[in-house]
């Protein structure tokens, strides 16, 4: 898995996992040992450049 980041906000965290999860990418979030904050994951590495690609564009089309 790799991460997309780190982030505070979890309104904003839920739309970006709603927008991947909408192309077929799936995500996790970690909260772990970052009290209050989460790191979102992408679960196929494969998946990894679509997924930054929608954060720029939310009209790509994921290749894999």
């Amino acid at each position: 898995m790799k991460s997309l980041g780190i982030f505070n906000n979890p309104t904003e965290c839920r739309q970006i996992r709603e927008l991947l999860a909408s192309r077929g990418i799936p995500t996790d979030l970690n909260t772990g040992s970052f009290a209050g904050r989460g790191a979102l994951l992408v679960c196929i590495n494969e998946q990894y450049e679509d997924a930054l690609a929608l954060l720029k564009n939310p009209e790509h089309v994921v290749a894999e």
